[in-house]
């Protein structure tokens, strides 16, 4: 993750931007989250699109049904299967979470071989390396919280990333902040681009 971050604010340097208003879903919110935490200086706000806290996934994993919704990423951890299975599955299962028929299909060719799929999968294998409550460091014992402005969006129907840890993530910043809940599932950018857009744009005014 602290790659990642990194490559971020390397981004930012080569287009000669001291701050941004840092928007990310799913994985791209695992990275908001540590910017907002270890490159305070470099975010003016923060909106994330269903991925909750880190602190707060770890909190929830003993305390709710959190396990269960993420059982994908255990199973990812094998050696080679999940590729074979995923490149004849992947646009079926993606249409059963929710993602638009078009899209799935999109995603589906582009993936359509085990090795597109290695580099994507690696992300939850070096994640599954290392426990969610070590993603950030400093966290639980407040030095892990985030500390710019904050908006949090989530859809109440996501299958993989439920309400325990949704709630709890209010509790990891420090700064202004915002819960906004949508009656929606997992593909927000994809199925309510109004709401997301209107969510970000009100941060960016607030933290202005």
């Amino acid at each position: 993750m602290s790659a990642l971050a990194a490559d971020v604010v390397a981004m930012l340097d080569a287009a000669g931007v001291s701050t941004a208003h840092v928007v990310g879903h799913d994985w791209g919110g695992a990275v908001a989250w540590y910017l907002g935490t270890h490159h305070a200086d470099r975010v003016a706000s923060l909106t994330v699109l269903s991925t909750p806290h880190p602190a707060a996934m770890a909190h929830s994993m003993t305390r709710s049904l959190q396990p269960l919704r993420r059982w994908y990423t255990l199973a990812v951890q094998l050696p080679v299967l999940p590729e074979l299975v995923l490149s004849r599955t992947l646009e079926p299962a993606l249409r059963a979470s929710g993602l638009p028929a078009h899209l799935a299909r999109q995603y589906g060719r582009r993936f359509a071989s085990p090795s597109a799929l290695h580099g994507p999968l690696a992300w939850y294998r070096a994640a599954g390396r290392r426990p969610p409550w070590q993603v950030l460091d400093g966290v639980g014992t407040g030095s892990g919280d985030v500390v710019v402005p904050t908006t949090y969006v989530w859809g109440h129907h996501d299958p993989a990333l439920g309400r325990a840890a949704a709630q709890d993530t209010r509790n990891h910043v420090s700064a202004d902040y915002l819960f906004v809940e949508l009656d929606a599932g997992h593909w927000l950018p994809e199925l309510h681009p109004d709401e997301v857009a209107g969510a970000v744009l009100d941060r960016v005014r607030h933290a202005a």
